[in-house]
């Protein structure tokens, strides 16, 4: 994550476009509830896109769960 980034004028600007009274930010489904559904979302998202990569890189096939299995009989 990177930590020297900073939130733009002109993104504000956007997100605010459509604000006119303070539910616009804080009510059932005002701007903060969005944003935080889109940043978990995306956290979530690029969580689980780094967790199968690095699944298929370390299983036998390149695919997880295709491992030939050995029965008894």
């Amino acid at each position: 994550m990177r930590t020297d980034s900073t939130i733009t004028p002109e993104l504000l600007d956007q997100l605010l476009a459509n604000y006119s009274k303070p539910e616009d930010l804080t009510g059932e489904n005002g701007l903060f509830k969005q944003l935080k559904k889109a940043l978990i979302e995306r956290a979530l998202g690029a969580e689980l896109t780094e967790q199968a990569a690095s699944s298929r890189s370390s299983s036998p096939r390149g695919r997880p769960g295709l491992m030939a299995s050995t029965t008894r009989s």
